[in-house]
């Protein structure tokens, strides 16, 4: 349970430390030249992805396979299973949340940062839960 809690921590600051990073001129978006096709490709994948991930996120614990495995684990197995899932979730969110703020620098668009806000709001229905939950 402890590693999951540390997981759930760093998916609060790493985009937090990002954020800081651009405000303080550290990390610059890039030069407003890019490519209208790798744009639009980028904003359609950010767009998908984001979305589909907050919504897998928060439903993961009711889709029908899942939650039939977990019905079928006992003890320790299925406290495992669910910190496992837990961990699995958090960093799904991580990772597309850090993908949107790398959009927002190559393509200067304002969208893939909305994209970001969404997935924090996901992550707040993400917390870390035990079998007693």
């Amino acid at each position: 349970m402890k590693a999951t809690w540390i997981i759930y921590i760093l998916a609060w600051l790493i985009p937090i430390a990002l954020v800081v990073l651009y405000l303080a001129d550290i990390i610059k978006p890039m030069p407003s030249q890019a490519d209208e096709m790798l744009v639009y490709m980028l904003s359609i994948t950010t767009v998908a992805l984001s979305l589909l991930t907050a919504w897998l996120a928060m439903k993961m614990f009711a889709l029908k396979p899942i939650k039939t495995k977990l019905d079928t684990l006992k003890g320790k197995e299925k406290e495992a299973s669910v910190q496992m899932l837990n961990r699995v979730r958090i960093l799904a969110i991580l990772m597309v949340v850090v993908l949107d703020f790398a959009a927002y620098y190559i393509t200067g668009s304002t969208s893939p940062l909305y994209l970001a806000a969404i997935l924090g709001v996901a992550l707040i229905f993400c917390w870390p839960q035990t079998t007693e939950n």
